[in-house]
């Protein structure tokens, strides 16, 4: 009898050290501190084997660590844990791992299983189908988005609010998404989605940018108070998501109804949903001048992302969306050559530019503020800018943009005045660089990830100076200063069928012309 006792004591003193030890693990985890974490969590594992949580979590350290093989090798061991021994929360976290590998469909299928465990969560079918579409499987994420929108609809009705969406952090948290609200207003003015009020639920200390807020109240009811942001969330479980939009006879990817939305607005000819406002506009000239803008001079906006402002360090996740500002030195000089001003946005961890006359390393300057960022970007001739939030800043208000150092290849620039110089992958396993409709398959479409990358055994090659420079001077020349810029004076929109994921892209905006001449490989398909 005491025997027994003292076993059962002991396993419990065990359940108490693996608590610990997994939640001191977490915390490393959080911190970025990789090394440490999985450490922690290995042990803890090794205190507790029938547990998942401490490996699921260990495959997001060692990717943290670029451990790709041995995260891919335990992955699959929590893959193959015996059924129902993943509970939600390691569902969750597997899945986040996954994504990030590229393993779009075992992510989905993760993602799934925590639904299963909790089907209140039903918001949950919507990233089922999001991974599924990301992996081109386009039959699992209709069914899955389908299964969302019916239950997404039964709560509304359940709660007599058929006729009002509640937008939540997300929209407003990331400079980025709070752009975005432009295509779910255009969506609505179009017709595309069933008419109702929208609401945005903004908590005051996460708002991206505050002064872009208060434009959006033409369009949305903003609701900034706390305690209204905690109520909803309370009260309601069926918050818009952003990556998925419900449409009125489907559900459809952000990005590509971005896409086919900014089609139909230029077809229709309809102006840009954001002007700036008079007094906006007066105080910003005053602003301008001190940094060193004369009346009358006109600007082009520099944005090239580094890793600092989301203190990435080394990740290998966002690496591949950022670039070296150091390679536009010649960009910079054709734009200076022309008679314009350079004005480079970003953050102050960014690489600071060295001097010279006519280049405002705005990043770095103590008149930044949310208003002036705006300012800049609605008024700027064009912004030459990296896949990051600030260049659909300028989009938002009519203004043409050059893509530049661009992955992936969906979203790309929204509108026919925009043009692209994308970054290349080269293949180890093929020997060569991919060309455009193979950046558009599977996998690769929408994807970022530098881990991704490694796993396929691609290489990351950034666009080469003297084909930025000549972008510049293509959109110099669409935008003599002063005309009025159409993009119906642009060719139409096309569309790529790539037969092996069954799917179609629409394509407004265009490869640089310098790019085509560079590298007439990449488009052959183009």
């Amino acid at each position: 009898m005491f025997s027994n006792l003292r076993i059962l004591s002991g396993l419990s003193f065990k359940k108490e050290d693996y608590g610990q030890i997994l939640d001191r693990g977490l915390n490393e985890l959080a911190a970025g501190k990789f090394k440490t974490a999985n450490r922690l969590l290995s042990h803890a594992h090794d205190l507790l084997p029938s547990e998942t949580q401490a490996n699921a979590n260990r495959v997001l350290a060692l990717l943290g660590l670029g451990n790709l093989e041995i995260a891919n090798v335990l992955a699959n061991d929590v893959l193959n844990a015996p059924t129902g021994a993943r509970d939600k929360g390691s569902n969750l976290i597997l899945a986040q791992a996954l994504e990030q590998m590229g393993r779009f469909k075992d992510a989905a299928k993760c993602v799934a299983n925590a639904f299963e465990a909790d089907q209140t969560e039903f918001g949950l079918l919507e990233l089922v189908g999001r991974l599924y579409w990301k992996g081109g499987d386009h039959a699992l994420a209709n069914t899955a988005w389908n299964q969302w929108a019916t239950l997404d609809r039964a709560q509304a009705n359940l709660h007599l609010a058929t006729d009002v969406k509640y937008l939540g952090l997300p929209w407003v948290g990331w400079i980025g998404n709070m752009c975005h609200l432009d295509i779910y207003q255009k969506a609505l003015m179009l017709g595309l989605m069933t008419p109702h009020k929208a609401v945005i639920l903004a908590p005051s200390n996460r708002i991206a940018n505050a002064c872009l807020l208060d434009y959006w109240r033409k369009y949305f009811d903003v609701q900034m108070e706390d305690d209204q942001f905690s109520k909803a969330n309370t009260e309601f479980h069926w918050e818009t998501p952003i990556h998925t939009l419900q449409l009125k006879d489907s559900c459809m990817y952000l990005y590509d109804l971005q896409a086919y939305v900014e089609k139909l607005w230029a077809d229709q000819r309809r102006p840009p949903l954001m002007q700036i406002t008079s007094e906006h506009e007066a105080r910003g000239q005053i602003a301008a001048e001190k940094l060193g803008i004369p009346p009358g001079a006109w600007f082009v906006c520099l944005h090239i992302r580094e890793q600092g402002f989301w203190k990435e360090g080394a990740s290998k996740f966002h690496l591949p969306r950022s670039a070296d500002i150091r390679q536009y030195d010649a960009a910079i000089k054709t734009i200076l050559d022309a008679g314009g001003y350079v004005v480079r946005m970003g953050d102050p961890s960014m690489r600071p530019l060295s001097r010279r006359a006519r280049v405002i390393d705005y990043a770095h300057s103590d008149e930044k503020s949310d208003w002036l960022d705006v300012y800049l970007a609605a008024t700027c001739r064009f912004m030459l800018a990296s896949n990051s939030g600030l260049i659909w800043l300028a989009k938002l208000f009519g203004r043409p943009v050059i893509g530049a150092d661009w992955l992936p290849m969906c979203p790309l620039p929204p509108s026919r005045n925009d043009i692209f110089v994308p970054k290349r992958l080269y293949s180890k396993e093929l020997q060569r660089h991919l060309s455009f409709s193979e950046m558009l398959e599977g996998d690769l479409s929408y994807e970022w990830s530098g881990i991704l990358y490694d796993r396929l055994r691609l290489r990351v090659h950034d666009a080469e100076p003297e084909v930025l420079a000549h972008a510049v001077t293509q959109m110099l020349e669409e935008t003599e200063y002063g005309a009025e810029i159409s993009e119906a004076s642009f060719s139409d929109s096309i569309k790529i069928n790539n037969k092996k994921i069954g799917k179609q892209f629409l394509i407004n905006s265009r490869l640089a012309t310098g790019f085509k001449k560079c590298h007439p490989e990449f488009h052959q398909n183009y």
